[in-house]
């Protein structure tokens, strides 16, 4: 199942099978809901090792996985068998491809428009607590490298997204692992311990970490506490990083297309001096405001928020997105809404 489904029956299945992986209620049943995970490598290992071609074949993805599956099928792997586990990658390259690549663009656009060494006008990414709502106050520089790095471990994240999604399904249904109910100033929530997940994140943190010249702020991971209180949660947040950057991305790649119509050209060149002031106009603002620490709505939040819940503050640029000087030119490129059906 992909980790997309996380917007509808997968987090209504796993809060069912939570449940039902009670002693009490197998008792009751008479039978466990649960079975394992099968994975390609589980398949690859149970069958023998096979060896595919280096070079894929010259056609579309579905011809070339039915060529594949032609080729090497066998007694110990039928041909359903090979398709199935082909299709299964190629849903893990589209899941990266639909994930990861939005945010390695951001990383791209930061990198060129942006130099931590040099300051000039509405270049600075600079942000003062209190100010538009912030609850950071980072120099220019340091606002750079914030930025950076939360980008970099969210790249991390959502290239490991299907294995940190496997760690948390077993997180959330390991037997004897029981949820409390606990009110965390949102309404009753689930809190559960996520050791699994936790473990692999820290490890995803340090390797970030040891990638970057500069660490700016806390280093902290919580998980089963107010912030985060089950694996299920973790997996939401971080599937809600492509929602609010692809439209963006999509908004700024169409500004040149936008301005090859004569009056859209001259609206944009008389509102904000050309194409390209453009496009930095609106990478500066959410540089700035998508990662000042609003999405926190107290400090003792704001310290969980300084390492991986800055989705809040971006979440929070795109509510106010409708304010925005630009907002117009996102409409004119198309843009509808940060939902994935229409961004």
């Amino acid at each position: 199942m992909n980790p997309e489904k996380m917007r509808g029956e997968y987090g209504k299945l796993m809060y069912l099978l939570q449940d039902a992986v009670s002693l009490e209620l197998q008792e009751l049943l008479g039978f466990s809901c649960l079975k394992k995970i099968r994975t390609v490598h589980d398949v690859v290992e149970a069958g023998g090792q096979i060896t595919l071609s280096d070079s894929a074949p010259d056609k579309a993805e579905g011809a070339g996985i039915h060529a594949l599956s032609d080729k090497y099928e066998s007694r110990r792997f039928s041909r359903d068998c090979l398709q199935q586990c082909l299709y299964s990658i190629a849903d893990n390259n589209y899941h990266l491809y639909f994930e990861r690549d939005p945010i390695d663009r951001k990383i791209t656009f930061l990198v060129t428009n942006f130099n931590p060494d040099d300051e000039d006008g509405d270049s600075s990414l600079a942000i003062i607590s209190g100010n538009d709502g912030a609850r950071l106050s980072h120099s220019h520089d340091r606002h750079y490298n914030y930025v950076l790095q939360s980008l970099t471990l969210w790249l991390e994240i959502a290239h490991d997204m299907f294995r940190l999604w496997y760690l948390t399904d077993e997180d959330l249904l390991t037997d004897g692992t029981r949820y409390e109910l606990t009110d965390t100033g949102q309404g009753l929530h689930r809190i559960q311990s996520a050791p699994r997940v936790s473990r692999a994140m820290h490890v995803t943190l340090h390797s970030t970490m040891r990638s970057l010249d500069l660490w700016v702020g806390s280093s902290v991971i919580r998980f089963g506490d107010k912030n985060v209180p089950i694996a299920l949660m973790f997996i939401d947040k971080y599937t809600q990083v492509g929602h609010i950057l692809r439209p963006i991305v999509k908004a700024i790649d169409s500004i040149e297309s936008m301005c090859e119509s004569p009056k859209t050209r001259g609206y944009v060149d008389t509102t904000f001096g050309g194409a390209r002031t453009l496009k930095h106009t609106i990478l500066a603002d959410f540089f700035r405001e998508g990662f000042d620490g609003s999405g926190a709505d107290n400090f003792l939040r704001l310290d969980h928020a300084l390492m991986d819940d800055l989705r809040a503050s971006a979440w929070n640029w795109c509510s106010n997105l409708h304010t925005k000087p630009f907002f117009p030119n996102f409409k004119i490129t198309g843009f509808v809404g940060f939902d994935n059906k229409f961004g």
